[in-house]
């Protein structure tokens, strides 16, 4: 597992409260970023733009990591149904993972459940 880097994740979501076309680039970024903490924190700077903008967080609907997923399906409440693929789709509707499988995909590793 990858070390979890706060200081890349802090600097985002540091981002998020000046939103700026600069750090909607970093976002995308960190999207891609093998952190699940960073993920989180580019997808929290997503809700700063208008819905059909935040179609780039649909891909991490289908994240390993529970805590990742959750806050995508949260941003992507307010996008159209009908911007996202089928299969984003599927996975928008789709219940959440069994909550002590799911925890265990937290960076942590502990189960909070």
């Amino acid at each position: 597992m990858p070390r979890s880097h706060p200081s890349r994740a802090s600097a985002l979501s540091r981002l998020a409260e000046r939103p700026s076309p600069e750090a909607l680039a970093a976002a995308r970024r960190g999207l891609g970023d093998a952190d699940p903490l960073v993920r989180q924190a580019a997808i929290q700077l997503f809700t700063s733009v208008p819905a059909r903008e935040r179609l780039p967080v649909a891909a991490l609907l289908a994240d390993p990591v529970r805590l990742v997923r959750m806050e995508a399906a949260s941003v992507l409440a307010a996008v159209p149904a009908t911007a996202l693929s089928e299969a984003q789709r599927a996975a928008f509707d789709a219940p959440p993972r069994n909550t002590r499988t799911a925890s265990a995909s937290m960076p942590t590793g502990r189960n909070i459940a």
